[in-house]
């Protein structure tokens, strides 16, 4: 399957508010072979644009490659910062909005608490419960260090998000 994706490159519909960060100096849209992972979603890193879009470490979109719709997660600078495991969460959390949320993220959306939260409980039961709570707690701290988590009022969304996993950690 990944082979078969790379081969296809030509006709790529991108649904995206980012789309000027991934078109090339031709203004034609690229992705390069090394962005589209082996779990058949494409991830282009360190694009410099969501942080002006007020999504401070990553994003997810789709991508239309052939007669497939697969998840396009955009990462930002500060994802190369978290650890290995944030950076695992990060990435489920994304697929997790593809997953939960594809008809939205085609036709765009705000953030919301219930739409975090879905995403969230994605990752974890991909990576543990505990270990995704590490992983908000991580990103919380950083945010905060770097003045994003007042600034932007994430700090608030980041301890609801802690606390909707440590309720399902009780439940379990």
């Amino acid at each position: 399957m990944l082979n078969n994706v790379k081969r296809i490159v030509k006709g790529i519909k991108l649904n995206c508010k980012y789309i000027a960060g991934i078109k090339d100096d031709n203004n034609s849209l690229f992705i390069k072979p090394e962005e589209i992972q082996p779990g058949g979603y494409v991830l282009r890193q360190n694009t410099g644009l969501l942080a002006s879009q007020k999504i401070n470490i990553a994003g997810c979109t789709t991508v239309k490659i052939g007669l497939r719709t697969v998840p396009y997660i955009i990462t930002d600078s500060l994802f190369n910062t978290m650890s290995k495991e944030t950076q695992n969460f990060i990435i489920n959390h994304e697929l997790g909005h593809f997953y939960c949320h594809k008809t939205k993220l085609d036709n765009g959306f705000e953030r919301n608490d219930e739409m975090e939260f879905e995403a969230d409980e994605y990752s974890a039961n991909i990576i543990g419960i505990d270990n995704a709570i590490v992983a908000l707690k991580e990103i919380k701290e950083t945010l905060d260090i770097l003045g994003f988590g007042k600034a932007k009022d994430c700090t608030d969304e980041f301890d609801r998000r802690i606390e909707n996993l440590n309720k399902l950690l009780v439940n379990i």
